[in-house]
């Protein structure tokens, strides 16, 4: 018997996830489309010099965050880096594929999770440069953050979440994870790894 499928998006929504994945993996694979599951398109025009656009805070030993150092609007390009691939996660990696796990530099390594982030990561299957931009006007000085469920499916190592926030989920495990009403508000800002798993064991399983 088939499995019932959870739940269930419009038939034009579902046709532009599968477009998106069948794109090539580039930045333009992130074009803005007018629907709930448009993806972010960098502003062009955006600053390209990481050190412009933030630089990294020591916050305590062993804890440091991703700071704004001038006010940025929505699509800006924080900064861009060429990671390093490895198979099988670090502490500074987010995942580029299912065996593919991109370790990124430049000080956008210590940009946060936050349940409702100011961030967002652009990055293909395929190609290991991963770029930050910003899905909410960001204020010089605060600090820089992403959701760690948009770009992980299944973490090895959950961890508790205390960011205050009213959609705060408190305990982080990957999108695998998340209810249906998150995935639904998540879904402009997923990897294009987690989209494919999230069509694949959500939206049509069996």
């Amino acid at each position: 018997m088939r499995a019932v499928v959870r739940f269930q998006f419009p038939t034009t929504t579902m046709s532009i996830l599968f477009r998106t994945l069948r794109r090539p993996a580039t930045a333009r694979a992130f074009s803005t489309h007018p629907s709930i599951v448009a993806l972010r398109q960098v502003d062009p025009a955006s600053p390209q010099n990481a050190t412009d656009t933030y630089f990294v805070r020591t916050l305590s030993p062993g804890y440091s965050s991703c700071i704004a150092a001038k006010d940025l609007k929505v699509d800006d390009r924080i900064g861009s880096t060429v990671g390093t691939v490895y198979s099988t996660p670090t502490r500074f990696t987010i995942q580029m594929a299912l065996d593919k796990h991109v370790e990124i530099f430049g000080g956008m390594q210590y940009a946060n999770h936050h349940c409702n982030p100011n961030a967002s990561f652009l990055m293909s299957e395929s190609d290991p440069t991963v770029t930050l931009v910003a899905i909410k006007p960001i204020a010089k000085g605060d600090h820089i953050t992403f959701d760690y469920d948009t770009t992980e499916w299944d973490m090895d190592e959950k961890f508790s979440c205390n960011c205050g926030d009213a959609a705060c989920r408190h305990e982080i495990r990957g999108a695998k994870h998340i209810g249906d009403a998150e995935t639904l508000r998540l879904l402009p800002n997923f990897s294009p790894s987690v989209m494919r798993s999230l069509l694949k064991h959500k939206l049509v399983q069996g």
